[in-house]
């Protein structure tokens, strides 16, 4: 229904872990109820609800910082264009915190893309740029390790970076399930990482979200 009726906000239903929440509890979170007659309805709690409460640590490096915020405010002063790249990694990196594999994978892929294309066109002159097309149309397999030999990037990044649009060609010409892959996540990690650091400006963050500690009343409206 999220799909075919266009409302991007309802958020994607989420798989039961049994390891996190009872069966009770997780269907206290659908409001599911249930009844014999069609008049008296009951919540639907198949067992106790029990909720696991999980210690997460956070690599506080990539949050904001005093000195950060100046280097942004700086930033600002220079130039106040959002580069296309930059909101496309943005993207990838909620899919990824969403667990939402396959589009993080997509979205990632096409970030590299267009910040591949980004820096060409920012390092060299129109003629010179137009001159590239043919590089270019070699497509971003085989782009990536020319540009990160360039870039003096380490071997084992680029050839992450390689198997992740493999799969990612992969999920979108045969419909590869990234949860058979228990590295994939990890790789997807590694290459907004690797995005993040060549694009030029003040360092990329990319924090954790910890939605554990988001409140919202039962209508969905977050309490002021």
């Amino acid at each position: 229904m999220r799909a075919k009726s266009g409302q991007y906000w309802l958020r994607p239903l989420q798989d039961w872990d049994s390891r996190l929440l009872s069966l009770g509890a997780y269907c206290s979170t659908l409001n599911l109820v249930w009844s014999i007659d069609g008049n008296t309805w009951n919540q639907f709690t198949p067992d106790q609800d029990r909720v696991s409460i999980n210690v997460m640590m956070s690599d506080y490096s990539q949050y904001m910082t005093k000195g950060y915020w100046q280097e942004l405010v700086q930033a600002q002063g220079a130039s106040s264009n959002v580069r296309l790249s930059e909101i496309t990694l943005l993207l990838a990196h909620q899919s990824l915190e969403d667990e939402n594999l396959r589009q993080a994978a997509i979205e990632a892929v096409t970030a590299l893309e267009i910040l591949i294309g980004e820096l060409f066109r920012e390092s060299l002159s129109t003629t010179l740029f137009d001159k590239t097309s043919r590089f270019r149309d070699l497509g971003i397999a085989a782009m990536v390790p020319i540009v990160g030999a360039m870039k003096k990037l380490p071997a084992a990044e680029i050839e992450n970076v390689l198997e992740v649009i493999e799969k990612r060609n992969k999920i979108v010409h045969n419909g590869w399930d990234p949860t058979v892959d228990p590295a994939f996540k990890k790789r997807l990690k590694g290459i907004l990482k690797t995005i993040a650091s060549q694009i030029p400006g003040p360092r990329i963050l990319l924090p954790r979200a910890n939605h554990g500690n988001r409140l919202e009343s039962a209508t969905g409206v977050s309490p002021s």
